[in-house]
Order: C-alpha cells, then sequence, then structure tokens
C-alpha cells in the first residue's frame, strides 16, 4: 500500500512541476522581472549591510587607535621608573 502511495505521489509531484515549468516558458518576460525586481531587492539590502559595516569598522578603527593612544601613554609612565631601577641596581649575570 506504501509504494501505491509513493507512486501516486510521484506522478502528481511530475505533473506539478510539468505544469508549474510550462507556466513559467509561456511567461519568460514576467519571470526575468520578478528576477530582476529580486535582486534589486536583495542589491538594496546589501548596500544597506555595507553602510553597517563600514560603521562597524570606522568604530573599531577608532577604539583600537584609543587602546594604542593609552598603551604608549602607560609605557611612557612605567619607562622613565623602570629606569630608575635599573640605574640603582645593574643587571649582572649570575655566575655558577
Amino acid at each position: 500500500m506504501a509504494s501505491l502511495v509513493e507512486k501516486v505521489q510521484t506522478l502528481v509531484a511530475a505533473d506539478l512541476n510539468r505544469l508549474v515549468d510550462r507556466a513559467l516558458h509561456s511567461n519568460e518576460p514576467a519571470l526575468f522581472q520578478h528576477h530582476i525586481r529580486e535582486l534589486q531587492t536583495l542589491q538594496e539590502e546589501l548596500a544597506g549591510q555595507q553602510v553597517s559595516v563600514q560603521a562597524d569598522l570606522t568604530e573599531l578603527r577608532r577604539k583600537s587607535a584609543e587602546q594604542q593612544a593609552l598603551v604608549v601613554k602607560q609605557d611612557l609612565k612605567w619607562t622613565p621608573c623602570s629606569r630608575a631601577v635599573c640605574r640603582k641596581t645593574p643587571w649582572r649575570p649570575r655566575i655558577g
């Protein structure tokens, strides 16, 4: 019984595909217009996403520059201190 149901489903699916193909071929200009509209919509969405990504990139670059400035500031703050320590206790290699 399942075999008969599967055969009927296959037959119906094939007939539906044939009908859809025939309808599409008879109405090709409308089909092309539909695809053009879909592509235009996708292009607009992509442009919006590009603007968003560019804004995110600008923000990340700004934050990176802030972090780099902070690192430089910290280096300048701690470097003289470490040099003073080095002057008081010069480095000597360990022997033995």
